[in-house]
């Protein structure tokens, strides 16, 4: 019998958004694989969500118009109401992941996992508006990239 995990659908808002990831990241599509058997070892979910790597430009757009905050950030996070099967998606600008990981002179590729992680708990429905949500929601980060460093 076939093992059934979470899938993670992911797409690029251009060639050049493909490419860009490609030269930063050597073996993307096994780190989305490990991500998504992280995710499913833990949350045992049979569930799918998207990736969708944008441009700098378009992910400043739509915080402006979905948060009204005029600025790019580098992650976007939008949970799913139209069916029980979609979690939602998640909205990257590399460029901005890049960036992030220099500050926190961390790797790219793990900075980059990190904020999946991340956005994926907000798909689940977690939240920081307190201290006390973003602790629960950092250990919960913390145990899937725990898991993911030991697949």
């Amino acid at each position: 019998m076939k093992k059934i995990s979470i899938e993670i659908i992911y797409d690029f808002e251009d060639e050049n958004q493909k490419e860009f990831i490609n030269q930063n990241i050597s073996e993307f599509d096994n780190i989305v694989k490990k991500i998504a058997k992280s995710i499913f070892d833990i949350y045992k979910i049979k569930k799918s969500f998207s990736l969708y790597f944008v441009k700098v430009s378009t992910i400043q757009e739509l915080n402006k118009k979905y948060r009204n905050i005029d600025k790019a950030t580098d992650v976007l996070t939008f949970a799913s109401t139209q069916t029980e099967d979609y979690l939602g998606e998640i909205i990257i600008s590399f460029e901005n992941i890049i960036k992030r990981a220099e500050i926190e002179e961390e790797s790219i590729e793990n900075t980059l996992i990190y904020m999946i992680f991340h956005s994926f708990l907000h798909l689940l429905g977690y939240n920081h508006d307190n201290e006390e949500e973003y602790k629960i929601i950092e250990e919960k980060t913390e145990e899937l990239l725990r898991r993911y460093e030991n697949l």
